[in-house]
């Protein structure tokens, strides 16, 4: 190995872009469209250009020294919040804070008449209530298996690597731009590869496309979309059938599965779903109800006479306590509990309960597998109008609904007339 294959390649230099693409999940790799010399040139590595299966691969030493500098073939974890601000976020809630409050006004209301001491359990219950149902909602968010580590679980334990002009097995997490990877039929890919050989080699994207159809790798590009190009096998791709070899051009992060790992999660700002918007209304209208009833009770009770710690007591807080639905928050997370266990036996990830009401109140879902997920685009192939299935490469997309519009405003026109 020359001098000149131990300095950054250019690959390597690029890796800090790619890393910083990934994170705003873009995907474009060029080296699949480069041919087999530039591509040696480029990574530094040991490729044979007569006969790519007879490739010698990086040496130990600079593949160690990649390894070092630019850090193991592992996806990096989320930023995760520690388990007690977690904790702490779910008391935040606000009817959690509604029924703390309540809780409060009832030892007010004993600590101001110790005689009934009905109001000394019933905020001890409110209590209870709170502290079980945000241990229930935190016991199922850390309990439901993150994206990630899902899409961890496709990681290969050992892969074939030429080094030192010698195959041999390493871990995949020890992989490196620029190293020669054999690929057997069974072998899951460790890292995205440039195909640089194969023999009757197929290979299953499922992971990535949805398609369980095994696709035929090529050495060159079939196309300049690096997703389409047939010559890339992608990081968790399933080898179906044959044998080849490729070199890796993105580890890690910088790979399509780590792309998307990285959109997973990093998705934003988390909105409020359907549910909690609606329980938050809800309980700005009880409040309101509750201290409008209680405060109208209060003054009546004054008017007419009753003595201030009477009215305080039982007109304003018993009032004002009575008018919340303590066991409502109880009632909603025990039942989101038993729906994500339900789903998590068919093999549903749910990382938050309140979501699942969003998921229930959904009438269609459309999805195009491929398109959607890798590129961002989902594109009509058929439509069903008047009992009829329109197809949309045959016609032309602008022509079907263009006749399909001109239908409907007839149709339209009659009924008006």
């Amino acid at each position: 190995m020359t001098k000149k294959a131990t300095q950054k390649t250019p690959s390597s230099m690029e890796s800090g872009s790619a890393r910083a693409g990934a994170r705003v999940g873009t995907y474009a790799p060029r080296e699949h469209t480069m041919a087999l010399g530039d591509l040696k040139l480029t990574l530094g590595t040991g490729i044979d250009i007569v006969d790519a299966a007879q490739s010698t691969g990086l040496t130990s030493a600079d593949a160690a020294k990649r390894l070092a500098d630019y850090g193991p073939n592992v996806l990096a974890p989320p930023r995760q919040r520690p388990w007690y601000v977690q904790l702490a976020l779910n008391f935040t809630d606000k009817f959690m804070m509604l029924l703390t409050a309540a809780g409060i006004l009832c030892h007010v209301a004993f600590a101001l008449d110790t005689a009934q001491r009905e109001n000394l359990y019933f905020g001890l219950a409110l209590y209870v209530i709170v502290i079980l149902t945000c241990l229930i909602t935190f016991y199922q968010e850390r309990s439901s298996a993150s994206t990630l580590g899902a899409i961890k679980k496709l990681m290969p334990t050992s892969c074939n690597v030429v080094r030192d002009r010698m195959e041999q097995r390493v871990d995949p997490k020890d992989v490196v731009v620029g190293d020669i990877l054999h690929l057997y039929l069974g072998d899951r890919v460790p890292a995205d590869l440039r195909i640089i050989h194969t023999k009757d080699l197929k290979l299953e994207n499922s992971s990535l496309t949805g398609e369980s159809k095994p696709v035929a790798a090529v050495v060159n590009a079939a196309s300049d979309n690096p997703l389409e190009a047939r010559n890339i096998a992608f990081s968790s791709s399933l080898v179906m059938q044959g044998s080849g070899f490729g070199v890796v051009i993105r580890t890690a992060n910088d790979t399509m599965i780590g792309t998307i790992a990285t959109l997973a999660a990093g998705s934003g700002v988390v909105e409020e779903s359907l549910l909690q918007k609606e329980i938050n209304r809800f309980v700005n209208i009880i409040a309101m109800f509750a201290l409008a009833s209680a405060s109208t009770l209060f003054v009546i009770g004054m008017a007419r006479g009753v003595s201030f710690l009477t009215c305080f007591v039982n007109g304003f807080i018993i009032v004002l306590v009575a008018n919340i639905p303590e066991g409502l928050a109880a009632t909603v997370t025990s039942c989101l509990a038993v729906v994500a266990k339900r789903m998590s036996a068919k093999n549903v990830l749910v990382k938050r309960i309140d979501i699942i009401e969003s998921l229930g109140a959904c009438r269609v879902i459309a999805s195009d597998k491929t398109g959607t997920l890798t590129q961002n685009i989902m594109t009509v192939e058929n439509l069903f109008y008047g009992g009829q299935i329109f197809n949309v490469h045959a016609g032309g997309t602008s022509v079907i609904l263009d006749s399909i519009l001109e239908r409907a405003t007839a149709t339209m026109a009659k009924q008006g007339s």
